[in-house]
């Protein structure tokens, strides 16, 4: 592979794309994974991560999420992580778990 695939692949964008309903992660013009939300008045729910199959193990469901609570924190909305992968996330970081909403 040559230096320039090697950038390209490298190269994550990702957008909050609202009339879709998700926050996706792209490389170049491929969507190489997306986390859903639904919003609840003060409450946006993540109900689902996915990854294209093809690009697990490089961390871009992480980076959805990071992606995700930080719209959620700077909209200041309570998140509801009915998404297991969510869950665990904000689980294991410990700076996310004032965002969670109670009950």
């Amino acid at each position: 592979m040559t230096e320039q695939q090697n950038a390209q692949q490298s190269e994550l964008t990702i957008e909050d794309v609202p009339a879709a309903r998700r926050f996706e992660a792209r490389k170049g013009d491929d969507v190489v994974g997306r986390i859903d939300y639904e919003l609840d008045g003060p409450r946006i729910e993540f109900p689902h991560t996915w990854t294209d199959p093809k690009h697990r193990g490089e961390g871009i469901a992480a980076q959805l999420v990071e992606a995700a609570l930080a719209g959620a924190r700077e909209a200041g909305l309570k998140v509801v992580p009915t998404c297991p992968y969510v869950r665990d996330y904000i689980a294991e970081h410990g700076e996310h778990q004032d965002l969670l909403a109670e009950g």
